[in-house]
């Protein structure tokens, strides 16, 4: 029996308009917002073909998955006709997951050091909404080292749960993102050399999101605290960093 996975978008009359308006807010800095707005036209995508990418060129890190998105929206995959295999050619095994509003395929696995990993797909693994099919796709990833990389250690006082943690770089790009529920300590592993600012937003209706509130309705936004100093994170090191929250 054939292992699919299906996508929600699998009936085509569920699609009442010709296009699709995707918002995506982004934090910039302390206070400003970006908002990017993507349409798409569903009207002119009937007759295009399947075009699918990887996420990742070369190097996969140790913190992510091998991800792959298309240029339609995926309805349903076939694992039975797609392998994983090390540098030694042993089949690894891994699980799928789709994310429907970045219209993504994560393959997730065990990784290790200074391994390549080949991941194979066969026709007809995949599907998109409009019954296209890819044909044969091969990619090559590599690890590096964990000394490639550097971790950090992040003890939290005066924690109110649930949050948001994030390590933003200096041009106000979020890079990592953790959630923490209960524990005040939270692990950045394996993350990229650099300078990071820490962010804190206080999850008070506990939907893992950052909500701005509402004015009509008296709805004060979500508490955000920033670590008044940047760290820097460096390669082959541990960097533990006490955050007191006020």
């Amino acid at each position: 029996m054939n292992e699919q996975i299906n996508s929600p978008l699998n009936d085509k009359n569920e699609i009442k308009s010709d296009a699709i308006s995707l918002h995506n807010i982004n934090y910039v800095g302390k206070i400003n917002l970006r908002v990017n707005e993507t349409n798409i036209d569903l009207r002119n995508k009937v007759n295009d073909s399947l075009v699918i990418k990887s996420e990742q060129n070369k190097t996969l890190k140790f913190n992510e998955d091998f991800l792959i998105q298309a240029n339609l929206p995926f309805n349903k995959i076939d694992k039975n006709k797609i392998s994983i295999y090390n540098k030694d050619s042993l089949k690894i095994e891994f699980k799928v997951k789709l994310d429907t509003i970045m219209n993504q395929y994560s393959f997730v696995f065990e990784k290790e050091e200074e391994e390549e990993y080949r991941i194979e797909l066969l026709p007809d693994a995949l599907t998109d909404f409009y019954e296209n099919k890819n044909d044969t796709l091969f990619y090559k990833v590599k690890t590096r080292t964990y000394n490639d990389y550097g971790n950090l250690s992040l003890n939290l006082r005066n924690a109110k749960f649930p949050m948001i943690i994030e390590l933003v770089n200096p041009t106000g790009e979020v890079k990592y993102t953790k959630y923490a529920l209960s524990s005040s300590s939270v692990d950045f592993n394996y993350i990229d050399s650099g300078k990071y600012f820490i962010r804190i937003i206080f999850d008070e209706n506990k939907n893992k999101k950052y909500d701005s509130g509402n004015f009509l309705e008296r709805i004060k936004p979500e508490k955000v605290i920033y670590y008044p100093d940047e760290i820097d994170v460096r390669a082959g090191w541990d960097l533990v960093q006490e955050f007191i929250l006020q």
